[in-house]
């Protein structure tokens, strides 16, 4: 477990009851590709690396090749949704898949093609910006999607295009994606901004059940036919949820905040920072700075919405800033400096 997130648990409490509600599981790829919720959702993992995360550590992501690499969980009766979901990932991409259709798996789970029961995903390709299947690819056009069926029919918008947005995809930027489902309307969340809200032709349905186990970056279900979707690059961690998350759950898992009392839109940037942090929407809070062996480096009192502090002392690491407020409860977030 990372130094950082072990002291945010010390400090924060970071996991709140309502984040770990409906968690089916947590791939932190932190060295290993189990399952870190305590539900037994292990991975096998096939021809991935190690690389460095998002925090600049080595270990805490792998790569995927983009050809035959891939992690396969087992199945469980788990993995069966209901009426809804919410699929988070933490990735860096290197390359688009050109192949037919485009597609590049992040998560999915059952045979699409031909249309299964009880499947979902979320993956990225460029034809809601309108180009087609036989197309060639094109890379300036991509976006996140998500999708599920029910009962041997899609559970989809009237069309693919629907799921447009912008802007578009590149590669080498860490994305923190959230894909979230609730039987009647998709949203789709990328760096904590919702980009998409889509709502599905045929609200109601069930998403339904497979005895199929899940695969990410590789869809090695539909590769049967031939669309193996491959993934190429690095990710850095994936939680899938039965049930979709709250906008502000979704910004707890893209800043590392998970709110303890204190509502989770405490924002500080830029981050990674120089010389200065803006603190903002922390009034009326103490804020502590502690660096990663959780020796206490700063202490000052936030009194107005905006506030601006001095790091400049501040040797270059990683922190982590706790922000207490009069009735005690806490709330925290990383941050780098340069």
């Amino acid at each position: 477990m990372k130094k950082t997130l072990f002291l945010l648990v010390t400090l924060c409490g970071i996991f709140s009851a309502q984040a770990q509600t409906g968690l089916v599981a947590h791939w932190d790829m932190d060295d290993s590709v189990n399952d870190a919720s305590g539900n037994g959702h292990h991975g096998e993992a096939h021809n991935i690396v190690p690389a460095i995360g998002k925090d600049g550590v080595m270990g805490h992501a792998y790569y995927f090749n983009g050809v035959n690499s891939y992690i396969y969980v087992p199945y469980s009766a788990g993995m069966n949704m209901s009426t809804g979901f919410s699929i988070c990932a933490r990735i860096k991409i290197a390359g688009f898949n050109s192949g037919t259709c485009h597609g590049n798996t992040i998560l999915d789970r059952g045979q699409l093609s031909p249309v299964g029961t009880g499947t979902y995903a979320l993956y990225f390709n460029d034809l809601p910006s309108g180009v087609a299947c036989g197309d060639a690819v094109d890379t300036t056009q991509e976006c996140f999607l998500t999708g599920a069926t029910a009962t041997s029919a899609p559970l989809g918008p009237s069309s693919i295009t629907d799921f447009n947005y912008t802007p578009h995809i590149v590669t080498n930027h860490w994305y923190s994606v959230v894909g979230t489902f609730n039987d009647t309307v998709y949203k789709l969340y990328v760096n904590d901004t919702l980009v998409n809200t889509t709502t599905i032709t045929t609200p109601g349905l069930m998403i339904g059940t497979t005895t199929e186990g899940l695969s990410i970056g590789y869809d090695t279900y539909d590769s049967i036919g031939g669309y193996p979707y491959q993934f190429k690059g690095i990710i850095d961690d994936i939680k899938l949820f039965n049930r979709p998350l709250s906008g502000g759950e979704v910004h707890g898992y893209t800043t590392g905040i998970q709110s303890v009392g204190l509502q989770a839109e405490i924002s500080i940037y830029p981050n990674p920072a120089h010389n200065s942090l803006t603190i903002y929407n922390a009034e009326n809070t103490v804020m502590n700075i502690y660096n990663v062996v959780g020796a206490k480096v700063y202490e000052d009192k936030i009194a107005d919405r905006s506030e601006q502090i001095n790091i400049e002392s501040l040797i270059p690491g990683t922190y982590i800033t706790q922000f207490i407020a009069t009735d005690g409860s806490r709330i925290c977030e990383r941050f780098i400096k340069e």
